[in-house]
């Protein structure tokens, strides 16, 4: 038992979701939509972050500059933000 609850630490399998006060870091790009319904975020420097648990504004696009309001970075290839909020512009 102690060795799931290790292996779901590293993992980083969490099922809570991030408070409002988390939520303090901003990143600005285009979004990426994949074909696969994965969620992307192209930064300036053409760096390409999975959005995690992302919920995208109806009104935003494929390619549309959005804020993304994220609480952590996954450093893994590609890398992960972990999404409180996106925002249009």
């Amino acid at each position: 038992m102690a060795m799931l609850l290790l292996a779901l630490l590293f993992a980083g399998c969490s099922t809570a979701k991030p408070t409002p006060e988390e939520c303090h870091q901003v990143m600005t790009g285009y979004l990426d939509t994949k074909e696969d319904g994965q969620y992307f975020l192209v930064s300036e420097d053409k760096t390409q972050y999975i959005l995690r648990d992302a919920v995208i504004p109806d009104t935003v696009e494929n390619g549309d500059e959005i804020t993304v309001l994220y609480t952590s970075v996954l450093e893994s290839y590609p890398m992960q933000l972990t999404v409180c909020k996106v925002e249009e512009g």
